[in-house]
């Protein structure tokens, strides 16, 4: 079951430390590093991931539960 932390969170967040060219070495400093970028991200993106998950949602749906992307504009 994959959710809108599987296609949004977890990809902005590699996607964070990857522009400020910070890679935790440590479990600890990881667990910091996640925190610290989920806080600083805004309500209306959040907002924005969780729409575009709903609609993914209903693609897959619609696609009888096959692959859509490919489909997607």
């Amino acid at each position: 079951c994959l959710t809108v932390l599987d296609y949004y969170l977890w990809p902005r967040i590699k996607q964070i430390l990857s522009e400020r060219n910070e890679w935790p070495t440590t479990q600890q400093a990881m667990v910091q590093a996640i925190k610290e970028i989920a806080s600083s991200i805004s309500q209306p993106e959040i907002d924005r991931a969780i729409d575009s998950f709903r609609g993914r949602t209903v693609e897959c749906i619609e696609a009888g539960g096959s692959w859509f992307e490919h489909n997607r504009s």
